[in-house]
């Protein structure tokens, strides 16, 4: 799966707030569908380890909020941008608290979410 070209379609939509059916899962969907990927999880590479992020630049990476119940196996999903940050579509994230695609340094992410390899896999 060729995931080159993910994060400069993805940068396109810095800033952009979508209406509220979108979720994060909905902006990842939008992206791969642009690139021309497949946006079915289970062809996704798991990834085992998030700092090992630059072979995996353009796939999804799979988050769970840290210290809070939730009935499914993922919260939240983003893309790697780069070697140290995802884009994804977050209110959490923003300062204003907002709705909006963004750029997240993965160490800020990680201090809210847990990382799972997989959400075909229970943390």
């Amino acid at each position: 799966m060729n995931t080159e070209i993910v994060p400069s379609i993805a940068y396109r939509y810095i800033d952009v707030v979508f209406p509220d059916e979108i979720n994060c899962i909905g902006f990842i969907f939008l992206v791969y569908h642009e690139a021309g990927l497949s946006t079915d999880f289970r062809l996704q590479p798991r990834l085992n380890d998030p700092s090992r992020c630059r072979e995996h630049i353009g796939k999804i990476i799979f988050l769970k909020r840290r210290n809070k119940e939730w009935p499914y196996r993922f919260s939240h999903a983003a893309i790697i941008y780069d070697v140290g940050s995802v884009i994804h579509y977050s209110r959490h994230m923003s300062p204003d608290r907002k709705w909006r695609v963004q750029i997240t340094p993965l160490a800020e992410i990680l201090e809210v979410y847990e990382f799972i390899p997989s959400p075909y896999v229970k943390s």
